[in-house]
């Protein structure tokens, strides 16, 4: 006997015929297959998309460096063979976000090609079965620009150093500054700093150039900027970074907050890089903090 509920809602409860029995059908075997249509995504041509899939229970879908490097290589060609646009993305240990802006071909084919190589890759290498995903992915559509920017500043930092020295430079500290932080960049690592004068700012601004990720941690409230000529360069920052600060806004920049500040760069750093700094200078007391902290310590 079949009942079919509202075709309006899509949903249909298959049961199994009983031959001449009062039993009661009590198995999900007995009972058939239960099928629910499931809601039908929003799509358009050139509609952008905010897309998270986490790995199954929970689990992790990165289990070693090279994870990661096969899953870029994997999303590439897909962004080549769809004709899609990466605005941002981020990879975590058991999940992915992107930012993706679709062409003239359904988001979920997209989806569906990425996450069958990749899983097929995972599997295989790590020696695992089944599935790697949990459920269907899930996306939102894009409609604002806050909603854009908010996402597309979604970022997680893999690799950081910090780049720190004196503020009266010479020649030679500027330039290894600026030629120290653009390799860097290259090599997708965020560059942080403190916005001071000299090595610093040369620091942030080489970083910026080459297209990479820099973050400012300030010894005052983030609603000053201090040196007042870095004005254009904390707004970059915040363009294309991010700028930090542990004290609430209106606090001023004082002698003994710069030594507090300078911990907090080695904290968030995985090695710091110390150029020309002089005898007593704070980017001297950083590379302690950072020794302290069992940072990797660089001296130029």
């Amino acid at each position: 006997m079949n009942f079919v509920a509202d075709k309006s809602r899509l949903k249909y409860l298959l049961f199994s015929k009983v031959n001449n029995s009062h039993n009661r059908i009590n198995t999900e075997k007995e009972m058939g297959e239960r099928e629910i249509a499931r809601k039908r995504r929003i799509w358009f041509p050139g509609a952008t998309f905010h897309i998270m899939e986490r790995g199954i229970r929970r689990q992790a879908i990165y289990e070693e460096e090279g994870d990661y490097q096969i899953f870029k290589a994997i999303l590439e060609k897909c962004l080549e063979k769809y004709g899609c646009r990466l605005q941002a993305y981020c990879m975590m240990t058991n999940h992915f976000h992107l930012l993706l802006e679709t062409s003239d071909v359904d988001v979920s084919k997209f989806m569906k090609q990425l996450a069958n190589c990749y899983a097929i890759y995972f599997n295989k290498k790590h020696g695992y079965k089944g599935h790697l995903f949990e459920g269907r992915y899930k996306s939102c559509l894009v409609e604002t620009d806050e909603y854009f920017l908010q996402t597309s500043r979604y970022k997680k930092i893999e690799q950081s150093v910090s780049i720190v020295g004196a503020r009266r430079c010479s020649r030679e500290a500027r330039h290894a500054a600026i030629e120290c932080a653009k390799e860097y960049a290259t090599r997708d690592v965020t560059v942080i700093s403190g916005m001071a004068k000299g090595v610093d700012s040369y620091a942030h601004t080489a970083c910026i150039k080459s297209g990479g990720y820099t973050i400012a941690i300030l010894a005052n409230g983030l609603d000053i900027c201090y040196p007042k000529e870095h004005d254009t360069l904390m707004e970059k920052i915040i363009e294309t970074g991010v700028v930090l600060s542990e004290y609430p806004p209106g606090v001023q920049p004082s002698q003994y907050r710069f030594p507090r500040r300078n911990r907090l760069i080695c904290a968030w750093s995985d090695e710091v890089v110390v150029i020309g700094a002089g005898h007593g200078s704070g980017a001297l007391i950083t590379a302690e903090y950072a020794k302290k902290y069992g940072r990797r310590v660089y001296i130029k």
